[in-house]
Parts: C-alpha cells; structure tokens; sequence
C-alpha cells in the first residue's frame, strides 16, 4: 500500500511541474510579444516620454508583467524622466520622489552591471525595494 501511495505523490508532483512548466512557457511567450512590440515602438516613435510611457503600456497589455516602470538617468545619475504603468500615480508617486534623491537597490544593481532577473524569490537586494513590497510578490 505505502508502495502505491508513493507512486501516486510522484505522479501528482509530475503533473503539478508540469503545470508549472506550462504557465512559465505561457508567460515567456507574452513576455517575448511585449517586447517585439516595444521593439516595434522604438523604430517608430520619436517623442521620449511618448516611447517611455508606449513601453511600459506593452509591457503590461500583454499580461506578461504586472507592472512596468522606467526611470531615465543622464551620466551623473540625476533623474531625467520616468513612466510607469499598471502602479497607478499613487504607489508610483513614493518611488518616483525617492528616484529623485537616490537609485532603488534594484536600479543600483543595473548601475553596476549586475543583470539581475526579477525572480521569485526576488534577490535579496531587491527584497528591501520600495516596489517589492507594493509588487505583493509578483
């Protein structure tokens, strides 16, 4: 009997990854057409903020991100411009008057050239990010 109980947990673990697999797939395709529809916009748009906030619209009207946001810094690292989609101005608002006086931690690890992937679990320091908490894990 435990013989059979063992054979149907591993069965059931199979099938549950194999979900998995599936939702991770679904979601690199929608992330993969966000993007061809960025690259799309880059070629055609010539307004920044026109482009800034076109991108962070694709990013989310796919369903392949939540939320988007890009914050635009000249070589001194002062804030030029930002845009940002699916936060709405309110929780969007804290973070922009922080981008004001410093870079988050995940944008201080893209500075340095630490590509980091927004992964779960997010890396540690991302974790104490301002968006982290507002993301709800996502």
């Amino acid at each position: 009997m435990a013989e059979l109980e063992q054979v149907e947990t591993a069965c059931l673990s199979a099938e549950q990854a194999g979900r998995q697999a599936e939702e991770r797939i679904k979601h690199l395709n929608l992330v993969l057409y966000a993007i061809r529809s960025v690259n799309q916009l880059i070629a055609r748009e010539k307004d920044r903020d026109r482009l800034l906030k076109g991108a962070c619209d694709r990013l989310i009207e796919t369903r392949g991100y939540y939320n988007a946001w890009i914050a635009l810094l000249d070589e001194s690292g002062g804030l030029v411009a930002t845009a940002e989609a699916g936060l709405g101005e309110g929780a969007f608002l804290p973070l922009l008057e922080r981008l004001k006086r410093e870079l988050t931690a995940c944008g201080r690890c893209r500075n340095q050239g630490l590509r980091q992937l927004m992964t779960h679990p997010l890396p540690v320091p991302i974790v104490r990010c301002l968006l982290a908490t507002l993301a709800g894990g996502r």
